[in-house]
């Protein structure tokens, strides 16, 4: 069977997204932030919504009602939430799909969500691969203990990728193979200015200590009239995008991780980023949090197993892009399981690690040391962030300065050579990687 072509329909809005996360009764923080919950298309619409654990996946228990209602609003039936954290070799995501405006509390196995789904880890390169091809597969059903696998096969065409589906007998049934064209998003489509120009700016923000008056005036040195709010609006659109590139090819980090937290003034209002390295001093994970309590570190722990565990999945040699490096990179693959915890005397981690291990996320053997000069690493690691957020004297928004520190750390991680193929110091080459992951570089 055919199917029409792949259309991206809209991100949700904000109160949409407020609605559909209380229908669904996630938080927030479950969300991958690399993945917006957006409307995707093959003649049947979905809702993807990607989320951090296989744990949370789970425990969900909709409220149909409200995803009935939302329907009728969004107009799309169907909501396929799926995950990245699976422990099982061969199985890159785990989904469940909750369809009630049409009669359906859960289903199984939804042939016609995978599709989307393989459309959407395309389109956004959620998933690394080759020019030729790649492949996923993906389950679906365990809760209702109807479980069922689906591989999901996607080539690469002239202007755009053809995908078909593979069921779990690993034979292409010719009645059921599902192709769809999908084109490759310009994430600079209808900018003015050129992406070198773009991305030069958006780098200098986020590496240096500079305003955005200051880049203003560098670019009005080199003839380029660039007003302030323009710099301002580029890093709100590329930060993240480059965090989300990045991810794919760090290096490995090793099982002795060292968490502590840092403020972060908001509207007048000081804010919580939890933030975590290993003992070599490699970033690992970070979150912007408006408390400090035993659930905000909770989440950011569920962040960050989710994050690691899923790099160990899609780790992706940096060569595929650059030319090999003068020195051997690390290859090891990325450790989700952390060996030692570091923290200080605050009290919300052993609750919130305690937590952990009650529902299985965390193992039993993993220690926590509540010992705050172990803890120096990381400490003296805040300074480079703050010098940083000094200039622009606080944010003035929460989704202002989340998005803006994912820029900082992704390059700070760029500073400290911590992706395949740039070593420290090497300026020249991490600005080729920059340059290379937006494919502005031939």
């Amino acid at each position: 069977m055919t199917q029409g072509k792949v259309e991206f329909g809209k991100i949700l809005q904000e109160d949409e997204q407020e609605t559909l996360l209380q229908a669904l009764k996630l938080h927030y923080e479950t969300l991958l932030e690399e993945c917006p919950i957006q409307i995707v298309s093959t003649g049947h619409s979905k809702v993807l919504i990607g989320i951090t654990s296989k744990y949370v996946l789970n425990q969900l228990a909709p409220d149909m009602e409200m995803l009935r209602r939302l329907s009728r609003q969004t107009s799309c039936n169907g909501y396929f939430v799926f995950t990245f954290d699976s422990n099982v070799p061969g199985i890159l995501t785990w989904g469940r799909m909750f369809a009630p405006a049409i009669g359906i509390h859960e289903d199984p196995v939804t042939g016609n969500a995978h599709s989307p789904l393989g459309a959407y880890l395309a389109h956004y390169r959620l998933f690394p691969f080759q020019k030729e091809c790649f492949s996923f597969v993906e389950r679906q059903g365990e809760v209702i203990q109807r479980t069922g696998q689906v591989e999901v096969l996607v080539h690469c065409q002239e202007g755009g990728f053809c995908c078909k589906k593979r069921t779990s007998s690993d034979r292409i049934e010719p009645k059921t193979e599902k192709k769809m064209v999908l084109t490759m998003q310009n994430v600079f489509k209808w900018c003015y200015f050129q992406a070198d120009i773009i991305l030069l700016c958006v780098r200098w923000y986020l590496r240096y200590s500079l305003s955005y008056r200051d880049l203003e005036e560098m670019m009005m040195e080199r003839g380029l009239h660039v007003d302030h709010t323009t710099i301002y609006r580029w890093v709100q659109r590329y930060a993240p995008e480059l965090e989300k590139r990045t991810r794919p090819h760090l290096k490995a980090c090793n099982n002795s991780w060292k968490v502590d937290e840092t403020y972060i003034k908001v509207r007048n209002v000081w804010m919580y980023l939890y933030r975590a390295v290993d003992s070599d001093g490699n970033i690992l994970e970070f979150l912007l949090r408006p408390t400090r309590d035993a659930e905000s570190a909770k989440c950011f722990f569920v962040k960050a197993l989710a994050s690691t565990a899923r790099s160990a999945s899609q780790a992706c040699p940096i060569s595929e892009q650059m030319a090999p490096p003068t020195t051997p990179t690390d290859t090891t693959i990325i450790t989700s399981i952390p060996r030692v915890i570091n923290v200080d005397k605050n009290a919300a981690y052993p609750k919130a690690i305690a937590e952990l291990k009650v529902t299985g996320m965390l193992a039993q053997h993993v220690e926590l040391r509540q010992v705050k000069y172990l803890n120096n690493l990381i400490e003296q690691d805040h300074r480079f962030l703050k010098r940083l957020t000094k200039p622009g004297m606080g944010f003035f928004s929460f989704e202002t300065a989340w998005r803006t520190i994912q820029g900082f750390e992704v390059m700070n991680m760029l500073r400290k050579g911590q992706v395949q193929g740039v070593n420290k110091g090497d300026v020249q080459r991490q600005a080729t990687l920059v340059a290379r992951l937006f494919g502005i570089v031939a």
